[in-house]
């Protein structure tokens, strides 16, 4: 919980310390998250529309972005969100809404693709059951569930090996951001 409110006060920083050309989203270690937190980010450069939909057994339910949170700053930036094969979940849901919005051009590798979403269950003993109740499918209704999502750029590279001014897909990040 309030991850989202951390990227949207990171955000406001670097727009504070000068003017913003672009920017890089790295969730290349992110395992999953909440869907209201997954919303809330997507709003700050999206406002508005379907980031796709929550399948249960009794149908699906779109996943709509709310509209008027984006940061004004950050309209028609250009913007990069590296992923990989750690990444899964709301993290990948986030990078597909971003790609099919055409918000923003991904790159690394392809995700995990684990895209439930596992509700608690609590029980008198004190135990917890965490069960997968839904999962997400792009807006055009096709999945990612165990296949992953396959970024706009692929670039298969031991990123965790170099320091960040080294990292091969953080300097192609910056190389695209630059170029639009």
């Amino acid at each position: 919980e309030g991850i989202a409110g951390q990227v949207r006060d990171a955000l406001v920083r670097a727009i504070a310390s000068g003017p913003v050309d672009g920017v890089i989203v790295d969730v290349r270690l992110n395992s999953g998250g909440a869907g209201d937190e997954l919303m809330e980010a997507l709003s700050m450069f999206v406002d508005g529309g379907v980031a796709g939909y929550q399948i249960r057994r009794g149908g699906r339910t779109a996943t709509n972005i709310p509209s008027g949170r984006t940061l004004p700053q950050l309209r028609g930036k250009p913007v990069v969100v590296l992923v990989s094969g750690i990444c899964e979940s709301a993290c990948e849901h986030f990078a597909v809404a971003m790609h099919d919005l055409k918000r923003a051009t991904t790159l690394g590798t392809d995700t995990a693709g684990n895209t439930e979403t596992t509700y608690p269950h609590n029980y008198e003993d004190g135990s917890r059951l965490l069960l997968a109740e839904e999962m997400f499918v792009r807006a055009d209704g096709s999945s990612i569930e165990d296949v992953g999502f396959k970024p706009a750029v692929v670039m298969d590279v031991p990123w965790y090996r170099y320091a960040l001014e080294e990292d091969p897909q953080v300097k192609r990040a910056v190389e695209i951001t630059r170029a639009r």
